[in-house]
């Protein structure tokens, strides 16, 4: 078996794996939206009705997984015309995130894999806050790039 064979085959591996974190996060929401301990919790039952009102497709759209990095470097390893069109596709929507000057909490977690709740900590703290934007208390938050990094390059978190 040639090298090449053989990355499209770790490749596939992945992406079966991939599959497999997802199917598993679908089972989780579907658990969590039956469970009557959180239920009783208004935060966590707010995000399951998000959540449900949310249609599979847009699930897997925004769905970001530990295996993207690794398949896409090797992708990358391999010829255009070798290339799988579906790690093409992992990368397309993973430059999308990282180009962006203004990211939802989403987008924040897939970018620097920090947690929804992380991020609401960081943002609670007195001193050191994760900077961020919110035009009315309770509202969607923004998060400008330009300054969560530099956040970042300070050493906090």
């Amino acid at each position: 078996m040639n090298k090449k064979a053989v990355i499209k085959e770790v490749i596939e591996d992945l992406i079966q794996l991939r599959q497999k974190q997802y199917d598993e996060l679908i089972e989780t929401l579907i658990e969590k939206g039956y469970s009557d301990d959180l239920a009783h919790t208004n935060s966590a039952w707010k995000e399951i009705l998000e959540i449900k009102t949310k249609d599979e497709k847009e699930i897997w759209n925004e769905f970001v997984s530990d295996f993207d990095i690794p398949l896409i470097k090797l992708n990358n390893l391999l010829s255009e015309n070798e290339k799988i069109s579906e790690v093409i596709e992992i990368e397309k929507k993973m430059a999308m995130i990282h180009c962006k000057q203004y990211l939802t909490v989403r987008e924040f977690e897939q970018k620097y894999n920090v947690s929804k709740t992380s991020q609401q900590n960081f943002r609670g703290r007195i001193n050191d806050k994760l900077p961020y934007h919110q035009k009315n208390e309770g509202g969607k938050i923004i998060y400008n790039v330009k300054e969560v990094d530099q956040w970042f390059e300070n050493g906090h978190r």
